[in-house]
């Protein structure tokens, strides 16, 4: 008995230097901070509670996410931020991956270390300390390594990064540049050309909205010795693995060339002789007619398309007092 009353002022004032612990836990339960929840497990270790204290001042830790995404030709910016306590002189920022490490350790030094092609990592020594990735992703790939903050006398917090660079999105192409419309002398070309883009695009190009043009898939469409049967409206679908879009129409308008003049007829023999220089590309239809104003035009000879502007010689036999020549365009 006598050693109980000794002891009770021993465990009186033990009681009393517990109690406004004890009151803690009861009290605030949900606390978050690290100091609440390391009480809750250390609470009665002296040893324990002496450790925790020796570290007290090392509240750093990671505060952003640990996995980043990008998207390959967008510009990407995101900070690895590290939360501290107070001023952090000697911080010292590591990457490390397959068994290789670098090192950031003054305020603004940069690396590419472990990065995707085409970002780099920078180093901030402010408070609170982060490292800021940054650029234009190049290549599509994962690329994982591990940061780690360290400073002098202080815990080094440690945690795992994961960099995704993905492919850029496609949208369905837009037309920049229309075909346009022109008109052509029969038996010249045309070219219609459309832009929409960048590659890889497929083309189709159409006649009159739903016919399609045999081997018509480039970017240009060429029409050489054009003729009137030619004359009308063209357009051409692009096309990506996300959509097509149809251009608007462009018009062809197919004109006949005026034939070049006869040159003086000559008598000889019985035999009427003219020459003219023919229209290339087109059939020069030679026809004769008794009158000007009334009778029918017959075709004394067609001449095929020429491939030169070479003269051509005409004869006929006399069979009347009165006959005319004419030259007609055929497209």
């Amino acid at each position: 008995m006598k050693r109980f009353t000794r002891a009770l002022p021993l465990l009186l004032a033990a009681g009393l230097q517990l109690l406004p612990l004890l009151r803690n836990i009861v009290t605030a339960p949900a606390a978050t901070s690290s100091f609440a929840i390391i009480l809750r497990w250390t609470i009665g270790s002296s040893a324990a509670l002496g450790a925790y204290d020796a570290y007290s001042a090392a509240t750093n830790y990671f505060t952003s996410t640990n996995i980043f995404t990008g998207t390959v030709g967008v510009p990407f910016t995101n900070n690895l931020t590290i939360k501290s306590s107070g001023a952090d002189p000697g911080a010292v920022t590591t990457l490390t991956t397959n068994g290789i490490s670098a090192f950031l350790t003054i305020n603004g030094q940069t690396t590419n270390f472990a990065m995707p092609a085409g970002l780099i990592m920078k180093f901030i020594d402010v408070n609170p300390i982060y490292d800021s990735i940054y650029g234009t992703p190049t290549t599509i790939g994962t690329n994982s390594f591990t940061v780690t903050l360290s400073y002098p006398n202080q815990l080094s917090v440690t945690t795992n990064i994961t960099i995704r660079i993905t492919a850029a999105v496609a949208s369905p192409p837009v037309i920049t540049n229309q075909p346009a419309s022109f008109t052509n002398v029969a038996g010249g070309n045309a070219t219609f050309t459309v832009t929409a883009g960048t590659a890889p695009l497929s083309y189709r190009w159409f006649f009159n909205t739903n016919t399609s043009l045999l081997n018509a898939t480039n970017t240009s469409l060429s029409l050489t010795n054009v003729r009137a049967s030619q004359a009308g409206k063209y357009s051409v679908i692009v096309t990506n693995s996300s959509g097509s879009v149809t251009s608007a129409f462009a018009t062809l308008t197919v004109t006949n060339p005026l034939p070049t003049a006869l040159s003086t007829p000559t008598n000889s023999g019985g035999v009427f002789r003219f020459t003219f220089i023919p229209t290339m590309g087109l059939t020069n239809s030679v026809q004769t007619n008794s009158g000007l104003t009334g009778g029918v035009w017959a075709v004394l000879t067609n001449v095929p398309p020429p491939a030169t502007a070479a003269p051509v010689t005409v004869t006929d036999a006399l069979g009347s007092s009165n006959r005319f020549y004419r030259v007609a365009i055929q497209p």
